[in-house]
């Protein structure tokens, strides 16, 4: 394992950039499909935009190209970034598979959802658990 790259502080790189300087390039392996695009649109909309778009700099979207095209479905102007710019071109294409496939791979211990789920119906929500997907 390379520790070739220190930690850096990225809380102190996030920027509000305006959605129509950010690009989606390269090769699209991951798809999104209008339906999850109104997921996320929707999950933005109630919870806030908590994770923001990484990106290169270039203005190009490394990682949250579904975040920013629900963005786009909301008409939000601008969203938050942060740029990426300690990583080769081949380190951030590998990135960018390994931040989608591990959340993929990862499973649920379905008597710890059960229980969440119940425990959840049970409160006073403004929002319907619908949105959890």
């Amino acid at each position: 394992m390379s520790h070739k790259h220190s930690l850096v502080p990225f809380a102190s790189k996030t920027r509000m950039r305006r959605v129509d300087e950010l690009k989606i390039e390269g090769r699209a392996a991951r798809q999104h499909k209008p339906a999850q695009i109104s997921a996320i649109a929707a999950s933005i909309k109630q919870f806030g935009f908590l994770e923001p778009v990484l990106i290169d700099e270039k203005d190009a979207v490394i990682v949250g190209k579904g975040r920013l095209l629900a963005a786009r479905e909301l008409g939000l102007a601008e969203i938050p970034t942060m740029q990426i710019d300690h990583l080769s071109a081949g380190e951030k294409r590998a990135y960018r598979i390994a931040s989608n496939r591990l959340c993929e791979i990862a499973g649920y211990d379905k008597a710890e959802l059960a229980l969440e789920f119940k425990e959840l119906s049970a409160l006073d929500l403004e929002f319907s658990l619908e949105i959890t997907g």
